[in-house]
C-alpha cells in the first residue's frame, strides 16, 4: 500500500462520510472514513474504478474480504464488514495510526536485531494463526507491515491486505496479466512449480523481511523482472552480516527460511521467530529510534543472470534466465504462468527412443538436435551444445493457462527485453503432429561473452503446457542459425 497524503472533500458512500485517502495499492484505494450508523472511524478500502468492471479482479475482492474477516489474531487488522456499495466493492477496517515497515526503514533506517525480532515475532504469530485456518497470505512485505507508536515500549505490528491470499486447499484464484505476490520476497515455487498454497510461501517472505529490517536492503537486488525472477530460483540467500555488523547466526537464520525447496525452511513463521530470537540471545535488548537515518546502499546488483561469478558451464549461464524472462513477460503480457516445472535443479536423463532423437525424461515431447551436438549434462534442462562454437539449443515447458496468441505476445516481448533485443523474423507454423506454433529469430547484446548473439526460438501450447525451443548462437556462425532453425521444427508433442 503506497503512503499518500492526498486529501479529498467529504463525500458520503453509503453510509461512509469519506474524510481522506490514507493509501493506494494495485487493487484499490484504502479512505479515512467515518461510519455514521456505527458513529466510529474505520479505513474504507474500495476496489478501484477501473477495475470496478473486471470480474476477476472482483472476485479477488471478496476473496480478500471473506478471508480476512475470520481471522481473528490480535496482529491482523480487524474487518468491520464488506460488500457492494453504489456499485463498488468495499471493506470496512479498524482504522490503525502508524507507520508502514517501508516508511519505518526510510524515516530511521535499519532496525536493532531486537527490534527486528520482536516485529517478526508479532507478525509470525498473525501468519501462523492464518495458516491454522489454511489461509495464506503470498504478499508479505514490508509495505503491508504497520508499526503503531514504533520505536516506543508500546510499539505494535499489524499484518495487513489480504488481497492475494488463497486457501491451502481448492482451486486457484488466477488473475490475467497480474503478478501474484510482490517480486521481491516471492518464493520460488510461485515460479518454479505454481503451486501458490504451501504456508512456507509466507516462511520464505517473512525472512526476506527480516533482512530488510536488519539491512535496510531487499534480499536480492537483481535488475529486472526476470533477473529478479532468476534470483530467488537460483541465487544463494543473502547474508545480513556482509552488510551491517550483526549476530553471525542470523545468517543461517536467513539461509534456512528462505531456502530454496520448501520442505528445507522453518516448518511455521513462529519456528523462524524463535531461532532469530535464539541468534541474538546474549545482545543489548534496549533500542531507540534515533535521529533520522539515512538507509544503509543496497547491496551490489546482481547481474542480469543473478550469478555473482562467471559460472564454469556455459549453459547454466543461460537456459534460466531465458526461462525466466518468457516467465516474466507471459505474466506483464497476458498470458498467466504458473511456472517453470521440472526443469530446475538436477539434470533430468535423458533417452533416446529413436537414433538423433531425444525426449524429455517424462515423455512430453520429442527432439532432434543438429548432427553432431552434444548433450549437455550440466544444464538445468534438456541443452546442447555445439561441437564448434558457443551456439547451444535448449528445451523447456512451463505451465500456461494463456493461448498460444497470448504466448507469441509474451515471446516477442520477452526478446525485445533482452540488451539491445530485435526481432528479426516471425511466423506462425503448424509441427509435425498438427500443433501450432511460434517461431521468431531475434538478435541482442549476450552479457556473458559481451558481443553479439542471435536466438532462434519456437513456442507451441497444448493443453496447460507451454513448450519452447531456443537455439543461440554468435552473431558470426550464420550457418548453425540456419540449422538451429530446422531443428527447433522437428519439436513432436505427445
Amino acid at each position: 500500500m503506497m503512503p499518500t497524503s492526498t486529501r479529498v472533500s467529504s463525500a458520503m458512500i453509503g453510509p461512509y462520510r469519506i474524510d481522506g485517502l490514507i493509501g493506494r495499492g494495485g487493487m484499490g484505494e484504502v479512505y479515512r472514513a467515518f461510519d455514521t450508523v456505527k458513529q466510529r472511524a474505520v479505513a474504507l478500502k474500495l476496489l478501484a474504478p477501473h477495475l470496478a468492471g473486471d470480474v476477476e479482479f472482483q472476485e479477488r475482492f471478496r476473496r480478500e474480504s471473506e478471508l480476512a474477516a475470520r481471522l481473528r489474531e490480535p496482529h491482523v487488522i480487524p474487518i468491520h464488514d464488506y460488500g457492494t456499495l453504489n456499485g463498488r466493492l468495499f471493506i470496512d477496517m479498524r482504522l490503525v495510526d502508524g507507520m508502514d515497515l517501508d516508511a519505518v526503514l526510510g524515516r530511521y533506517g535499519p532496525l536493532s536485531p531486537q527490534r527486528a525480532v520482536e516485529v517478526i515475532s508479532q507478525i509470525a504469530g498473525a501468519l501462523d494463526a492464518a495458516h491454522a485456518d489454511g489461509l495464506v497470505h503470498r504478499d508479505v512485505k514490508p509495505s503491508n507491515i504497520l508499526l503503531t507508536v514504533p520505536g516506543t515500549e508500546g510499539e505494535f505490528a499489524y499484518l495487513v491486505d489480504f488481497g492475494i491470499a488463497a486457501p491451502m486447499a481448492g482451486n486457484k484464484l488466477t488473475v490475467t496479466g497480474t503478478t501474484m505476490g510482490s517480486l521481491d520476497y516471492m518464493a520460488p515455487e510461485l515460479f518454479d512449480t505454481g503451486d501458490r498454497r504451501g504456508n512456507r510461501i509466507d516462511v520464505y517472505a517473512l525472512t526476506g523481511v527480516l533482512h530488510t529490517l536488519l539491512t535496510g536492503s531487499r534480499p536480492f537486488t537483481a535488475d529486472g523482472l526476470a533477473g529478479m525472477m532468476f534470483a530467488h530460483l537460483n541465487a544463494a540467500p543473502p547474508r545480513p552480516t556482509r552488510l551491517r555488523p550483526l549476530p553471525p547466526a542470523l545468517d543461517a537464520v536467513v539461509a534456512r527460511g528462505m531456502a530454496k525447496r520448501p520442505d528445507d525452511r522453518f516448518a511455521t513463521c513462529g519456528e523462524l521467530a524463535a531461532a532469530a530470537h535464539a541468534a541474538i540471545v546474549g545482545s543489548p535488548t534496549t533500542w531507540h529510534p534515533g535521529p533520522p537515518a539515512r538507509p544503509l546502499p543496497p547491496a551490489p546488483s546482481l547481474p542480469p543472470a543473478g550469478l555473482t561469478s562467471p559460472p564454469p558451464v556455459r549453459a547454466r549461464r543461460r537456459w534460466p534466465l531465458v526461462a525466466a524472462a518468457v516467465a516474466a513477460v507471459l505474466l506483464a503480457g497476458g498470458g498467466t504462468v504458473a511456472g517453470v516445472v521440472a526443469n530446475s535443479g538436477s539434470p533430468p536423463e535423458v533417452v533416446a527412443p529413436a537414433a538423433g532423437t531425444y525426449t524429455d525424461v517424462y515423455g512430453r515431447f520429442t527432439i532432434q538436435p543438429p548432427a553432431g551436438w552434444s548433450i549437455d549434462p550440466s544444464s538445468e534442462v534438456l541443452a546442447f551444445n555445439s561441437p564448434t562454437n558457443d551456439a547451444q539449443l535448449a528445451v523447456f515447458v512451463v505451465s500456461s493457462l494463456g493461448t498460444l496468441e497470448e504466448t507469441i505476445e509474451g515471446a516477442r516481448n520477452a526478446a525485445v527485453q533482452f540488451p539491445n533485443g530485435v526481432i528479426t523474423s516471425g511466423r506462425k507454423l503448424t509441427l509435425a503432429d498438427g500443433t501450432p506454433a511460434y517461431l521468431q529469430t531475434y538478435s541482442y547484446t549476450d552479457q556473458h561473452p559481451g558481443a553479439e548473439a542471435h536466438d532462434v526460438q519456437l513456442v507451441a501450447v497444448r493443453g496447460s503446457e507451454l513448450y519452447t525451443l531456443i537455439g543461440s548462437a554468435p552473431a558470426s556462425a550464420q550457418a548453425e542459425r540456419d540449422t538451429l532453425t530446422a531443428a527447433v521444427q522437428t519439436l513432436r508433442l505427445k
